[in-house]
């Protein structure tokens, strides 16, 4: 048997997803535990459930390679961040988002690009990441070429996103503005309907309505699993051991905890998960 990780020890406040955990290769019975404790809030509610996903699919795309190379921190008030705005296709939970990018240049090591999932502000980005929505950090010294091409950023969890509701990709470093030593990002002429946005010092530039950005999405689709749902957990300052068990073939290529929290009085609770099964091995 094998025990995983479903969910970190973590201050959990508000709903949201856990850490989405590779679930392809169990077999016999699999056994999800969560301890649970209350740690603020006058009468708080907690419920706990296992969903599932298949692998990721591709989800926002635009990847018509360009020519316009739009520099970020190009100066200390010119393009301090660059934004991407689209609408999401179905409640989906984005795990990764590619962007075409390349350095001019020779940076100092150690500088970082970050990526936030921000949402919409009268067709800006708000300044809020969605829950989860800041990416890990990308190293510009070695992750970035001088070559244009594909740079990933990854989601510690999966993002969940609405259906038909518009968000930003939002890119940003920790670099010294630069006229020569930058990273760009690349983008496409069309005639209409572009999806690039420009922060200047203090304000959002509105969209510019002839560069797409060129920009991708990988994407989980996360359903409850059968069986897989956890007692709610109530009222006192408690802490609650709860175990379930199901067949391991029941959970699909991707497993992560779903929490939804309620009550009042800025509810609070300390949550760790654990999977333990047998695990097939590759030949």
């Amino acid at each position: 048997m094998q025990t995983q990780t479903l969910l970190t020890p973590a201050s959990i406040t508000a709903t949201g997803g856990g850490l989405d955990l590779d679930t392809s290769r169990l077999t016999g019975r699999a056994h999800a535990t969560i301890t649970v404790r209350n740690t603020a809030g006058t009468n708080p509610t907690l419920a706990c459930k296992l969903q599932g996903s298949t692998g990721l699919a591709r989800g926002y795309e635009y990847s018509t390679l360009g020519a316009t190379a739009t520099e970020l921190r190009e100066g200390a008030t010119t393009n301090n961040k660059l934004a991407l705005r689209f609408t999401q296709s179905g409640a989906r939970s984005i795990k990764r988002v590619a962007l075409y990018l390349d350095k001019q240049g020779s940076f100092t090591a150690g500088k970082k690009l970050t990526l936030t999932i921000e949402t919409n502000n009268s067709g800006n980005p708000s300044g809020t990441a969605v829950t989860n929505g800041t990416s890990n950090t990308v190293d510009i010294d070695t992750e970035v070429s001088t070559t244009a091409g594909w740079v990933t950023f990854t989601f510690a969890k999966p993002v969940d996103l609405s259906d038909a509701t518009v968000y930003h990709f939002v890119l940003a470093g920790d670099y010294t503005a630069s006229a020569t030593i930058n990273v760009r990002w690349y983008s496409k002429t069309v005639a209409s309907g572009g999806t690039f946005n420009t922060f200047d010092a203090t304000n959002w530039a509105g969209v510019t309505a002839t560069e797409n950005l060129m920009a991708y999405a990988d994407e989980y689709t996360f359903t409850d699993i059968s069986g897989g749902g956890f007692t709610t957990v109530e009222t006192a300052l408690n802490t609650s051991v709860q175990t379930i068990s199901l067949h391991a073939r029941s959970l699909p290529q991707r497993t992560r905890i779903y929490s939804t929290v309620g009550g009042t009085d800025n509810p609070a609770f300390a949550v760790a998960g654990t999977l333990t099964a047998s695990k097939v091995h590759a030949q």
